[in-house]
């Protein structure tokens, strides 16, 4: 999925060390050696490099070398022609030869520069630092590699602190059943963990296929691993992919297709019952003729985070954000300089809780390489972020975490190099450090909405709010088939649910999560009245004082519910009730509950609904839907609801 990138990083690579290499070299390196010889290799081995003949190159300075090993300026020549070819351990020898013929000769000083650059990249880090300061001291006017060493120095110094204080990290390997292939990697599941999905590719190389397979946890483990569908594998690759909570949107990014705008797409399908949509192209804004993958979707499957090449960003690779209003995608946001750098930003995962977001950089202080990161939102802006630690982070790079709903445990894939190449790569879990947890845990409810008159499952929208910011928070819907449906629920928060669906009576539920350090999921299925005389739903997001009649502010979610319902139903009458435990005075419990009711009555008055649609009345205690034997029956008959009449 990644071979167009990583061809061009190569192509990349080489054109930066050639141009290093010439503004360090060709006008101020003059060799010395009173060896002929010697000197017309060297010669020679200059014109090859200038036309990019690098193994002819490399060829002709080893006999340089050779002939006169104490000839500084061909071992550092020689280093520079390693280093273009990826042979680093030759490299880094052929540099360490350079500093210890000449140590203080200012025009071979880059020696010490590529040498930290090196043996930083190898987690070496005490040297890399030594070597990085020491070229730093001959006081360079070529500010590139200068800004490069600092970023070096910074960077060995906060890994040498990072290993003097690892955080606990014990990975795992799945099981042989999970890991059966030659490639499997950038895992997600489920809030609820009952599917786990990743890419597998099982042969070698960067343009080897990829397809997208799905595991069921059977309560014990994860079953042996299926294709996803056959509406979304195909002869093409498809990979690097996100699912909602509810696992029914799907996200996966493919390559080279014909209806692609770029180098690689985004597509997204979505499932109805066990069948998966044919994916379509997310189109614009969302893709461009840049490089977009690496998908990440918030719990409802309404924002998405991603990384792209795309012009208007910070450096190569940056992360991205659009949110969907209806089925329109908006104009993709850049998460701005906290985040996205200089450098590259990838394999964004954003948790549950959607205030967390974890991902992969290569230009934050780090290890080496890619290290993993995550940043806290607080409002609408991304904190600056914070490196997960040693040894989660080390010198190889890091990418593609995913983190559960309920922060107890992190998936991510570990490859397994012979050299540079890459034999095999394992889908791994480990159990959260305190610091790498999101701000906040996830739970969920989940359950089935039904008819509750002919008990058949239907499709309902489903709308969250958050009671304190009287936001939408999600929008989902139950699947038209089977009805089901889930949803997350964040600690900390005050939710108001409402579950709705056109000629029928909504659904009012409360959650209540603000103070609870602890939670566990929700099992709740949902029965929806047929709007019809009778009719009756207790309006479960009103709030009152203990023993007044004023609503609180909160209630006014429900309250314009209520109005939006009346107004999508202009025939409907309603009676507006207000109803009491039986604790207290029998008429103190008449006077609380009518006044209770008047007080909705008015609000809907002073909305706008007409008096004839609408009245009021209390009946203290003397419809009771639970036992007063118990708070939480006395609890469930302090309530106040509205019946069609």
């Amino acid at each position: 999925m990644m071979g167009g990138c990583f061809y061009k990083r190569l192509i990349f690579l080489v054109t930066v060390v050639l141009v290093n290499y010439n503004s360090f070299c060709q006008s101020r390196i003059e060799p010395v050696t009173k060896n002929k010889k010697a000197m017309e290799m060297y010669r020679e081995a200059e014109k090859q490099l200038k036309v990019r003949q690098f193994f002819p190159a490399v060829e002709l300075l080893k006999g340089a070398v050779d002939k006169d090993p104490k000839f500084a300026e061909a071992w550092f020549m020689l280093g520079s022609a390693f280093k273009i070819i990826a042979d680093y351990a030759n490299a880094e020898i052929c540099f360490r030869k350079t500093t210890e013929l000449k140590p203080d000769d200012r025009a071979l000083s880059p020696a010490y520069y590529f040498e930290a650059q090196l043996l930083y990249k190898r987690g070496e880090y005490e040297p890399a630092l030594a070597s990085a300061e020491k070229y730093l001291s001959f006081n360079t006017n070529h500010e590139a590699s200068v800004e490069e060493a600092k970023k070096v120095v910074v960077n060995c110094r906060f890994a040498i602190e990072a290993k003097k204080n690892p955080v606990p990290f014990t990975p795992r390997p799945l099981t042989n059943a999970i890991n059966r292939y030659m490639y499997q990697y950038f895992p997600v599941l489920t809030a609820d963990k009952r599917f786990l999905i990743f890419t597998v590719r099982n042969s070698p190389g960067f343009s080897s296929h990829e397809d997208i397979y799905i595991s069921e946890f059977n309560g014990k483990f994860y079953a042996n691993p299926q294709s996803i569908s056959p509406n979304i594998n195909s002869p093409q690759n498809e990979g690097t992919c996100s699912i909602s909570a509810d696992g029914r949107t799907l996200v996966f990014t493919s390559c080279g297709r014909k209806d692609g705008f770029g180098s690689c797409d985004l597509y997204i399908s979505y499932r109805t019952g066990n069948e998966w949509s044919k994916p379509e192209n997310m189109g614009e804004p969302i893709n461009s003729n840049a490089w977009e993958s690496q998908p990440s979707l918030s719990a409802d499957g309404r924002t998405i985070y991603f990384s792209s090449m795309r012009k208007g960003g910070f450096g190569n690779e940056d992360i991205w954000m659009s949110e969907r209003s209806g089925n329109v995608w908006a104009t993709p946001v850049n998460l701005g300089p906290n985040i996205n750098t200089s450098s590259s930003e990838i394999s964004p995962c954003v948790h549950p809780s959607d205030r967390t977001i974890y991902f992969a950089s290569n230009g934050h202080v780090g290890m080496g390489g890619y290290d993993l990161f995550k940043a806290e939102k607080t409002d609408t802006t991304w904190d600056p972020p914070v490196n997960l630690g040693f040894p989660i982070n080390q010198h190889q790079d890091e990418s593609g975490i995913f983190i559960c709903a309920d922060n107890s445990k992190g998936y991510y894939s570990v490859d397994f190099k012979k050299g540079p190449v890459s034999e095999r790569s394992m889908l791994y879990e480990f159990d959260l450090p305190e610091s790498v947890k999101s701000l906040y845990s996830s739970t969920y409810a989940k359950g089935k909405v039904f008819d509750a008159v002919t008990k058949l499952p239907m499709e309902a929208e489903i709308d969250i709010y958050d009671l304190r910011s009287f936001l939408k928070t999600q929008i989902l819907s139950s699947d038209p088939i089977t009805g089901e449906y889930l949803a997350v629920l964040t600690e900390g928060r005050e939710y108001a649910v409402y579950v709705t669906k056109k000629g029928y009576l909504f659904k009012s539920l409360a959650f209540n999560y603000a103070n609870k350090e602890t939670f566990e999921p929700l099992t709740l299925d949902v029965y929806l009245e047929p709007l019809r005389p009778g009719a009756t739903i207790s309006l479960n997001n009103l709030f009152f004082e203990s023993g007044k009649f004023k609503l609180q502010d909160k209630s006014d979610i429900e309250l314009f519910k209520i109005i939006t319902f009346l107004n999508n139903n202009e025939k409907t009458k309603i009676e507006i009730s207000g109803h009491t435990d039986n604790v207290g005075k029998p008429e103190d419990n008449l006077k609380l509950s009518t006044n209770r009711a008047k007080e909705v009555y008015d609000f809907l008055i002073q909305a706008g609904i007409p008096s004839l649609r609408i009245s009021y009345k209390g009946y203290a205690d003397k419809k009771p839907i639970a036992s007063n034997e118990t708070e939480e029956g006395r609890s469930q008959n302090r309530r106040i609801e509205f019946t069609i009449k």
